[in-house]
């Protein structure tokens, strides 16, 4: 973290608004990991569905 900003952060003012300055056009860590969760859930759900379509595979050809 830059000096400047650490000396900017323990003046008082709003804080909301020194991230709004400061932070403008980065993600939240909230939001990074929402979105990380939901990357994680299209390809388990992606994985799951090529199982289920390998396996459909194999009892058509085994019957």
């Amino acid at each position: 973290m830059d000096i400047r900003k650490i000396a900017r952060s323990l003046k008082p003012g709003s804080d909301q608004q020194l991230a709004r300055d400061d932070y403008s056009g980065q993600k939240s860590a909230s939001k990074q990991a929402a979105e990380a969760r939901r990357k994680r859930h299209r390809e388990a759900v992606a994985k799951q569905a090529a199982n289920t379509r390998k396996d459909a595979n194999r009892n058509i050809r085994g019957r």
